[in-house]
């Protein structure tokens, strides 16, 4: 090693030195001749040997990649299950209590409905038509209510065990085991869309299509609360409210049964021959309407209001990480 002058601010530097310590600009020792030289010349000026490229390059030392981990909602599913008696029951229990209920709830609704128009018709042309009829359609209402309150009770029932205390144990023990929420929402997204993930709508066509990505769904739902713990206080309103705002529901449907049935009612007297008080019937149907219509508004602006706030929260939450910066992760 030999000590030598820096070609551009003349200070002594090592002529085994990649840079000088005093001006900061590159230094190359020509290996043809050894004239010591600045790394930025194209050749050297003595001998006319090609400087390297690599004579002016920083070394980048990159960090070793740490491979990305994958996960598969349907046994993060299992995994959970088998870590707490809650989970076996949501999954193992309570899922299969939700289809059967769902499946049995229908087929009573039609066989109810059959019933119904039997009765009806075929006495169409009965001199007692107008008894039959009635006794029909209050049959049908009457099945309205019963299913209106076993509905009710189930819904509630379904919203906190299959939706909120589900959705919150699974939240917390996504926390517990310190996986990635971003990667775990990554993932299900890839599952499932994010137009998919977003969406508040309950028609039976889109829960149908969603039918075998359920686990897609609870998994991103948790690890977006994980990840967005604010969020969570939108959630729970949306879900609290739901419940509440039940009986109000079911308070609509007594009132469409209270305004046909003294219809029903009055047809068959009216059939028999006896007198009717016309104005009695139409003020009790006037005001039963506006008890009906103020029972399934409310319910149904307050809930849209709840679930616009928290899809809202959710849409942005979701543009800023996966659509604007995918590539982070």
């Amino acid at each position: 090693m030999a000590i030598k002058p820096c070609p551009k601010c003349g200070e002594s530097i090592s002529d085994q030195s990649k840079k000088c310590v005093y001006c900061g600009e590159k230094v190359y020792t020509c290996p043809e001749c050894g004239e010591f030289i600045l790394a930025s010349n194209e050749c050297c000026p003595k001998c006319g040997n090609p400087i390297p490229e690599e004579a002016t390059a920083e070394k980048v030392i990159e960090a070793p990649k740490q491979p990305e981990q994958k996960f598969d909602s349907k046994e993060l599913l299992t995994e959970w299950k088998n870590s707490s008696k809650f989970a076996k029951f949501s999954l193992s229990v309570w899922r299969p209590i939700q289809i059967v209920f769902t499946i049995l709830w229908t087929v009573a609704i039609v066989i109810v409905f059959i019933v119904c128009c039997v009765t009806i018709f075929s006495n169409i042309n009965s001199s007692e038509r107008a008894v039959f009829m009635a006794r029909g359609f209050k049959l049908l209402l009457s099945w309205l209510i019963i299913t209106s309150i076993v509905f009710l009770v189930f819904n509630i029932c379904s919203t906190l065990l299959g939706n909120y205390f589900r959705i919150m144990d699974l939240s917390n023990w996504i926390k517990t085991k310190g996986y990635d929420p971003h990667l775990l929402t990554k993932h299900a997204l890839d599952e499932i869309t994010i137009e998919g993930f977003l969406s508040t709508n309950k028609k039976l066509a889109n829960r149908t299509i969603n039918w075998f990505k359920i686990p897609s769904h609870v998994i991103a739902e948790a690890a977006y609360l994980v990840a967005q713990p604010e969020a969570k206080t939108a959630y729970r309103n949306k879900i609290i409210v739901s419940c509440v705002l039940g009986p109000i529901n079911l308070l609509g449907s007594i009132a469409f049964y209270c305004i046909f049935t003294p219809l029903f009612d009055s047809f068959v007297l009216v059939e028999q021959g006896y007198t009717v008080n016309i104005d009695s019937i139409k003020n009790n149907a006037i005001v039963w309407f506006i008890v009906f219509l103020v029972a399934e508004l409310i319910p149904l602006i307050v809930n849209s209001v709840l679930d616009k706030k928290y899809k809202d929260q959710k849409q942005l939450w979701v543009y800023q990480h996966f659509t604007k910066s995918e590539n982070s992760y």
